[in-house]
């Protein structure tokens, strides 16, 4: 099997010493797969047909000349905004200019604030006052906010929090459930938060700060052709338009997820420095401010909010507890701008002022235009739940889904992988693709892992995604630094990397529990003599074989799963077919074999069911390249290094990682995982009964030659459990909308006509309407009003009435 890489970015190095660093690691595409609203995936295809002055000069024949005369003053109307903010930038300090309030009585209102809160309370109390109207923006100070990153605490997965450490061994051992988790997950049931990011298109301070961008010559001639073409204006218009989607995405999750299972709504959203107008400074000149810095109103921020929002009903992070139990029940909805998101960790540890390096950092990267880095920060969302859905502002649910559509206490979050699309690993030295698409950052994700990609609808664990972020700081701070794409180098995909995070490290912790925890039975750090030919024996090793192909093995888990989930109390899925869970291991086993479309009812992923025809092995195992000569020798009576035996079988040589882990499943039985963990005490300890601490391993390093592996012994089982996963399929529809007229009425209505058995549960709407002709535009915004009223016409609780 080529090689899968399961370990952070060196484990590249063996396959690039031999010439194969361009092909030598491969991982998923998620379905559906590409950015949201401000840099589309297709830019470079749509950029061609996209210029909106090109446009303007093919329609020259065309009537309505009033219409063109409009196109044209407004074309120079921006030239001049965006000439007059480039004339106002420091040359020493790339910044923004300040947004000003135009409004006499947001400024009014604002200036009175400023005398009666503190950084932490000024947004909260602007959105709770009697006088505040929404005029698109809620001021907040960004003092309030630490842009320093600090590592959080580890905390329990969902697939962890309340189990026994008896009750998670026994289900880790063999696939059964303890009394104690019979009927736990009916009453309270499981949550999820739910995140999008928006940018306002009608934001004239957005639309300025990228024309400001993309005019600095200077900044221009050090980037690539494409990027060059796609900032001079050619898709400017596209990348900020918007037809109120946002607003009709929640109502969708609304009308397709239970209120039990929402905890928390949050909107990512750009924001721009503030300035208070003149006679409010001149009052402010005269009394000194309520608070303990001068420097308040220089700290101030317009976060930007949709129009149509009841300003009384949201919160800003950090929200205000007190007001939001007066407001009742949950899901709450949070704005998070990107000022109180973007975190760097201090330059060095001998930083004397990592406050104000970070600070300097954070004004040179927000607001940011480039949705890799936005989504590389999202990890600092103040989440109120385990598991996250992230959306595109323009991806839509259109049925009733259960809480296990997305994750399960018992299995994980759900995942959907496209196993037919690979992309392969590329180190950043070596990447041939467009900096401003996708693919780029793809490869350079895959490349990380030992380094794959996801959808527009994107299931997260948090407490993973948490994990994540320490481990790969310095590389999501380098795409937090990319205002705009392709400004760095290198740039991950933050949602394809968490999600192939964890299915890597469940791998590897399968096999830390095999080599490690069952292995090494005294703990020692080495192998004995005996220790060796005890767990070569488990491997079926016979000195006179130097290979062993794998039979496939039947399992049951993929069938089991229902009365199991039912037996916790929880829901079966309602539009989602499970096809693998990480209870049955490894799921990129055999992932270049093409998967067996015949199979309509069984998991295709990886292929290790016993079925009627099929004799070949999954794999086979090459004990004499697996391990080195003395390990295999009987003669050897010398002491032999875990760690190293480890490190070569999971990360050096990965195929016989994945081999290895086949076999053991096979050997366990139709379900759990018994071969690969150390044997239970015959008369359990109280400690087994007691609720366990968070644990995880190989967080020190992205390097695996210098990871060190110390977890306790007693804590195999809860290490495999905590990186459980599923990968399910979700009928989904992607409709890139390109005109118009009586065809995109009528696509619409054909998605929602659909009878039950073939209307998408999903689907994604993508603005690629290539002309800028206000009859046309007005025309598709019409027909997706009125397709998106019928669709959804119940306002969510956040709407203004």
């Amino acid at each position: 099997m080529p090689s899968n890489s399961h370990s952070p970015k060196e484990s590249l190095e063996i396959r690039a010493n031999d010439g194969e660093l361009d092909g030598g690691q491969e991982a998923l595409i998620p379905l559906l797969a590409r950015t949201n609203g401000a840099d589309p995936a297709n830019d470079d295809d749509d950029d061609d047909n996209n210029n909106e002055a090109a446009s303007y000069q093919q329609q020259k024949g065309r009537p309505n000349r009033q219409v063109r005369l409009y196109a044209v003053a407004g074309l120079t109307l921006m030239v001049f905004m965006a000439y007059a903010i480039v004339r106002s930038v420091s040359p020493a300090r790339p910044s923004y200019a300040s947004a000003k309030t135009s409004v006499p009585a947001l400024d009014h209102l604002l200036g009175m604030l400023l005398h009666t809160t503190t950084p932490a309370t000024l947004a909260n109390d602007f959105l709770q006052h009697s006088d505040s109207v929404n005029f698109g923006v809620v001021p907040f100070s960004d003092r309030a906010f630490s842009p320093v990153y600090t590592p959080a605490p580890l905390e329990h997965a969902l697939t962890t929090e309340g189990w026994s450490a008896s009750c998670l061994e026994t289900f880790v051992a063999t696939g059964d459930l303890c009394a104690e988790l019979h009927g736990k997950h009916q009453d309270p049931q499981v949550k999820m938060d739910v995140v999008w990011t928006w940018v306002n298109g009608s934001s004239s301070e957005i639309l300025s700060d990228w024309m400001a961008r993309a005019s600095q010559g200077r900044r221009k001639r050090s980037l690539s052709p494409s990027v060059r073409h796609r900032r001079a204006g050619a898709s400017v218009h596209r990348h900020f338009r918007d037809h109120d989607e946002l607003r009709f995405s929640i109502r969708s999750v609304l009308a397709s997820v239970s209120d039990e299972n929402l905890s928390t709504l949050h909107l990512v959203v750009g924001d721009t420095p503030a300035s208070l107008g003149e006679d409010t400074l001149a009052q402010n000149e005269s009394r000194p401010l309520g608070n303990d810095s001068s420097d308040y109103a220089a700290s101030l921020h317009y976060a930007q909010v949709p129009h149509w929002t009841e300003l009384a009903s949201l919160q800003l992070a950090p929200p205000n507890t007190t007001s939001a139990a007066e407001r009742g029940a949950a899901p709450f909805f949070r704005i998070h701008p990107h000022s109180t998101l973007f975190r760097a960790p201090p330059t060095s540890p001998e930083s004397e002022a990592p406050e104000i390096d970070a600070a300097e950092w954070r004004s040179s990267v927000v607001p940011s235009f480039n949705s890799l880095a936005i989504e590389s920060q999202l990890a600092n969302l103040d989440f109120t739940a385990k598991t996250a859905l992230y959306l595109n502002d323009d991806f839509f649910l259109t049925r009733e889904l259960a809480i296990t559509d997305f994750a399960s206490p018992l299995y994980g979050p759900v995942f959907r992988l496209q196993r037919d699309l690979l992309v392969t690993g590329v180190s950043p030295e070596n990447t041939h693709d467009s900096a401003d698409g996708e693919w780029k950052g793809l490869g350079y994700s895959a490349w990380l892992l030992g380094a794959s990609r996801i959808l527009p609808c994107a299931v997260i664990s948090v407490p993973l995604l948490k994990e994540m972020q320490q481990v790969f700081i310095s590389e999501l701070t380098t795409t937090a630094s990319s205002r705009f794409r392709g400004d760095q180098l290198t740039e991950v995909q933050t949602l394809f990397l968490a999600t192939h995070y964890v299915v890597e490290k469940h791998r590897e912790a399968l096999l830390w529990s095999f080599f490690f925890a069952r292995a090494d039975i005294d703990g020692s750090g080495v192998y004995s003599a005996s220790e060796r030919r005890d767990l070569l024996a488990a491997l079926d090793y016979t000195p006179d074989q130097s290979s062993l192909d794998v039979a496939p093995h039947k399992r049951t888990t993929h069938v089991d799963m229902g009365s199991r989930s039912a037996e916790a109390g929880l829901p079966a899925p309602s539009h989602t077919f499970y096809q693998f869970s990480s209870a049955d291991g490894f799921a990129y086993t055999n992932i270049h074999s093409p998967p067996d479309r015949s199979r309509s009812s069984g998991p295709i992923w990886p292929m290790l069911a016993n079925e009627a025809g099929r004799n070949e092995p999954i794999c086979t195992l090459h004990f004499d390249q697996c391990f080195e000569p003395e390990f295999l020798s009987a003669a050897n009576e010398t002491d032999m290094s875990v760690l190293e035996t480890f490190r070569r079988i999971a990360f050096a040589k990965p195929e016989c990682g994945d081999c290895i882990i086949a076999l053991l499943v096979g050997k366990s039985g139709p379900r759990g995982f018994e071969a690969f963990l150390p044997s239970s005490p015959e008369s359990p300890g109280p400690d087994n009964a007691q609720a366990i601490p968070p644990t995880a391993i190989g967080l020190g390093s992205t390097t695996w030659r210098e990871l060190i592996y110390e977890p306790p012994v007693a804590d195999a089982a809860a290490l495999i459990q905590r990186y459980a996963y599923t990968l399910g399929d979700t009928p989904s529809f992607f409709y890139p909308i390109r005109g118009g007229g009586e065809s995109l009425t009528h696509r619409l209505e054909e998605i929602t006509n659909l009878d039950d058995e073939g209307r998408p549960a999903l689907i994604a709407l993508n603005d690629d309407v290539n002309s800028a002709r206000p009859a046309i535009l007005t025309d598709v915004n019409s027909r997706l009003e009125r397709w998106f009223q019928e669709t959804w016409p119940v306002p969510s609780p956040w709407e203004a009435s």
